[in-house]
């Protein structure tokens, strides 16, 4: 999956190089730009989220990337490096179901949308030939093995360490702040 794993292989000539100089590594989870672009409407006319996900199981680490790329990145400079060098941050605005996205978005916008789950070789068959299989990767592994890998506990309870408090936007606020929800 080049999507991640040239990320990885970044961190890891960092980590090859440094020295005695402080590394972090602010990991943005899944923009919550893109959600509005991946719903389209279906047969029936309603608006649909479609993937290869688990409704109420697969947990999308959704990240309002305008507004809080700025507080993961402040939070992470705010910090001794001692305790952050080294330190993969998983940036997550809040975490939801696929069926928390599309309800939020319901109540909100006033306007039904509903979550379709699909096997992946359906999921696949939307997209481009170009970026198919990587993109149906990606999906298939946030259900499968989580966004930021299997130790998802982990990885929460140390953005918050790292936060110290500091606030991120919810997934509702999102939703009312970037209308018209549309389609």
């Amino acid at each position: 999956m080049e999507h991640f794993d040239s990320k990885a292989e970044v961190a890891e000539y960092i980590e090859s190089i440094k020295g005695d100089m402080a590394a972090t590594y602010f990991m943005p989870g899944f923009y919550a730009q893109n959600v509005k672009g991946f719903i389209r409407p279906g047969p029936d006319g309603i608006p649909t989220y479609t993937a290869p996900w688990h409704p109420t199981e697969t947990q999308v680490p959704v990240l309002d990337a305008a507004k809080d790329t700025g507080t993961y990145v402040a939070a992470i400079l705010a910090n001794d490096p001692a305790t952050v060098n080294g330190l993969y941050v998983p940036a997550v605005s809040q975490w939801r179901t696929p069926r928390q996205i599309v309800d939020t978005i319901t109540a909100v916008s006033g306007t039904q949308v509903k979550f379709n789950p699909v096997p992946e070789q359906v999921y696949q068959s939307f997209l481009p030939a170009k970026i198919a299989a990587e993109l149906t990767e990606n999906m298939v592994l946030i259900r499968d093995y989580s966004y930021f890998g299997r130790d998802v506990e982990k990885t929460r309870a140390e953005s918050a360490r790292v936060l110290r408090g500091a606030q991120t936007v919810s997934w509702e606020q999102f939703v009312e702040e970037n209308g018209p929800w549309k389609w």
